[in-house]
């Protein structure tokens, strides 16, 4: 991998690579651009099968936090964190107030706050090493019921547009990743009378849709970096691949090369991206 044309190829400003061998904290910090003020974005923790796929997945993730803070009209920029490791650990307050620390010798380039694999106590750790760090417990707290929500509004935009009605009643989605956004995501749709077939790699999640919202499981799953999680493309099965539209909970959308074979063909109109159908979690934090 050729770093700096890659970083060059996606207009990063800059990448931090960071290691605490005490704890086992390996990070990822990735600052995209700061044009219109601090770069802004969560942190995931991860168990990346490789530091590439790490570094390629905070690449991508904090150049779609710009485009978030841009749709939003937020005087902030870009940036994205991953950790590296198994996010079921109980060593989380070392990790991550090693990674405040990193995040504090940026002096304010960069603020974070919870993603996949994170939450407020985490971050609650964080901030006892820098004060550059927002989704606190008592403060905004967890974004993701804003997140889910925006994402459920950008549903039914696409439905409008689609159908000439922003109903969902009886209409189909297919939701993939029923974590923290999903779970509210499926309360929505399940609330207007949508029909949901969900899923996770933990089968928990899944089982908690289904007994909560009536929800079909999908037994296929597609990995979590570079695909999108609310319409589950070709790894769904039919309802991946007669979907209508598409509409993201995350920033990475995959690249048209790495599209599965049957996944839907949409439109850019119709891929309602994350950046424009959530961006009320960047305002929530």
């Amino acid at each position: 991998m050729e770093i700096f044309s890659l970083l060059s190829e996606l207009g990063h400003e800059q990448v931090v690579f960071c290691h605490e061998p005490s704890c086992g904290y390996k990070g990822i910090i990735a600052i995209h651009d700061t044009t219109l003020g601090p770069s802004l974005g969560g942190t995931r923790f991860w168990n990346y099968a490789s530091d590439e796929e790490a570094l390629i997945d905070a690449l991508r993730l904090s150049r779609g936090m710009t485009y978030k803070a841009a749709v939003a009209g937020l005087n902030l920029g870009g940036g994205k964190s991953v950790i590296i490791g198994d996010p079921r650990t109980t060593r989380r307050e070392m990790i991550f107030r090693a990674h405040g620390r990193f995040i504090e010798s940026l002096a304010g380039r960069y603020i974070t706050a919870e993603d996949v694999g994170t939450s407020v106590s985490d971050m609650d750790f964080v901030a006892m090493e820098t004060s550059f760090v927002s989704g606190l417990p008592g403060k905004s707290g967890d974004p993701s019921p804003v997140t889910a929500y925006g994402t459920y509004q950008g549903i039914k935009a696409a439905a409008l547009e689609k159908y000439g009605s922003d109903s969902l009643s009886g209409k189909t989605v297919a939701v993939q990743g029923v974590g923290h956004v999903g779970y509210y995501l499926c309360a929505h749709l399940a609330s207007e009378g949508a029909r949901l077939i969900v899923t996770d790699i933990d089968q928990e999640r899944v089982q908690r849709i289904i007994d909560e919202f009536g929800a079909t499981a999908e037994t296929s799953f597609i990995g979590i970096a570079g695909t999108p999680s609310t319409a589950t493309l070709g790894g769904m099965g039919s309802a991946g691949s007669c979907a209508s539209s598409v509409s993201g909970t995350r920033i990475n959308q995959p690249a048209q090369n790495e599209r599965p074979i049957d996944a839907p063909q949409v439109t850019e109109n119709e891929a309602d991206r994350d950046y424009s159908a959530n961006f009320l979690g960047a305002w929530s934090v």
